[in-house]
């Protein structure tokens, strides 16, 4: 089996493989963060791939992006994904989240050559 470079890709396989009930078919055991530390040492790693696919995809650096493309992650894991359920913790992974994008538009404007263009 093997796993492509690409966040949450699924394994490739080649022959045949074992018969597993429905219920644990691609049974993944996904283990989050129990630090900080982890959680940026993560992100730093996961924004350097998202930076590399969205320029090898073609995008052209928009500031506005570094502000739409946040909040609309924040949003999104704080109130769509319930993560105010989840207290301070829900509150700190939605803006760890939404840092998260920031970052990675941020390495794409550095790879452009910081263009002063805005």
């Amino acid at each position: 089996m093997t796993w492509s470079n690409a966040i949450h890709s699924k394994p490739k396989s080649e022959g045949q493989g074992i018969k597993l009930p429905p219920e644990e078919y691609s049974a993944l055991t996904h283990y989050n963060y129990s630090s900080l530390n982890q959680f940026l040492e993560r992100m730093i790693r996961y924004t350097d791939i998202q930076a590399k696919e969205l320029m090898d995809g073609g995008y052209q650096f928009s500031w506005k992006d570094l502000l739409i493309k946040p909040l609309s992650e924040f949003l999104t894991r704080f109130f769509v994904q319930h993560g105010f359920e989840d207290g301070l913790h829900g509150l700190a992974l939605a803006l760890l989240q939404a840092f998260s994008f920031v970052v990675v538009y941020l390495k794409v404007w550095e790879k452009k050559g910081f263009a002063k263009k805005i």
